[in-house]
């Protein structure tokens, strides 16, 4: 065979070996290019349900708060009562002491403390539950419920102190 003949074999087939190559290059960029485009779609997707369930969120609260009445003021002031309370008694008592000793209203502030950690947690709930509809705050409610549930749906979890 020829130099040339042999020249040319080698260029086919190292020719065709390239163009090999590059296409399968260009068909996984253009595989990766239609992932991108799809968490990009997804992304969008779930931006715009977010926003969407902010705006509703927020029109509600603006509902809500255009027709607060004196009914939700009496259920705002029957449940914040007791946790006043809380810190009124011990404070009160110190105020109608003969005497008073340094240290004395540090230990009436503490006590109040230590009476909230005592206070059950349906209280805490049924509270929550009263100033978000009183105040308005469902969006930040919704964030709250969305940020717990993904982290109960997904396995991650706050780090435990």
């Amino acid at each position: 065979m020829s130099a040339t003949v042999l020249a040319a074999a080698g260029k086919f087939v190292l020719g065709g070996l390239l163009d090999f190559f590059k296409h399968k290059r260009e068909v996984k960029a253009e595989q990766r290019r239609g992932e991108l485009a799809l968490k990009k779609a997804a992304n969008n997707a779930r931006i715009a349900r977010t926003q969407s369930g902010d705006d509703h969120a927020a029109a509600m609260d603006l509902e809500s708060a255009g027709q607060r009445g004196w009914k939700d003021d009496y259920l705002l002031l029957l449940t914040t009562l007791p946790m006043v309370l809380l810190f009124a008694a011990p404070l009160l008592e110190l105020v109608m002491a003969t005497h008073y000793q340094r240290g004395d209203l540090q230990r009436a502030v503490q006590a109040g403390f230590t009476a909230l950690k005592a206070t059950p947690e349906f209280y805490w709930w049924g509270l929550g539950a009263v100033y978000i509809d009183t105040f308005g705050f469902r969006r930040m409610l919704r964030t709250a419920v969305e940020t717990w549930a993904g982290n109960r749906m997904f396995g991650k979890r706050p780090p435990s102190s």
